[in-house]
């Protein structure tokens, strides 16, 4: 059986109208995407352009601001020296005298930080590497002290053991049954 595809049947014209009509919505959705995207696009753009422009302004806002902010400490910096300078020549024993305890005292904290402890020869040479060597033998040392302990307990709940039973002892008890045993004994000895 031969089927050829230019043969008509009854359902030809809903097969083409169906094909038509799938052709049609593909296009639309085709044509739908493209302007989806393309409006997506747009509205990014859009969205970058602001947050450019935003950003620049920001920016220049804050450069504003550096600027206002430097100028008025430099400013005051310079009142402050023309203050300062004025109140050395008006008054220029405590001004001296003033810098002369702040150059003291600074120096005696320069001269105690720098006179740090150094360690002696024997320090430095014999205790320190013993000190080092004592630490790294405790560490070695450390687990086997451990399952040292933990025998040493183990050993104490034991003698801790036996000696209850041996207080409890009863020993005439024990006496008795030695006693029997001897008795069976010399008996079957009576041959001699």
């Amino acid at each position: 059986m031969k089927s050829d595809m230019n043969t008509n049947t009854p359902l030809q014209p809903f097969t083409n109208r169906l094909q038509d009509d799938a052709r049609e919505a593909v296009q639309t959705a085709t044509e739908t995407a493209i302007g989806a995207a393309n409006h997506a696009s747009q509205t990014a753009r859009q969205a970058l352009h602001t947050v450019s422009d935003t950003a620049k302004d920001t920016i220049q806002n804050v450069r504003t601001k550096a600027d206002e902010t430097y100028r008025t400490v430099r400013a005051k910096a310079s009142e402050t020296a023309v203050a300062t300078n004025q109140y050395v020549r008006q008054h220029p024993m405590p001004s001296v005298l003033g810098a002369v305890a702040i150059g003291v005292g600074l120096g005696c904290l320069l001269a105690l930080s720098a006179r740090r402890r150094q360690p002696t020869f024997r320090e430095h040479f014999a205790e320190d590497p013993v000190d080092a060597a004592r630490e790294a033998f405790y560490a070695v040392l450390a687990p086997v002290a451990h399952r040292l302990r933990g025998s040493y307990e183990n050993a104490r709940d034991s003698a801790e053991h036996a000696l209850d039973k041996v207080h409890h002892f009863n020993g005439a008890r024990v006496a008795d049954s030695v006693t029997d045993q001897l008795r069976r004994v010399g008996g079957s000895l009576r041959f001699w």
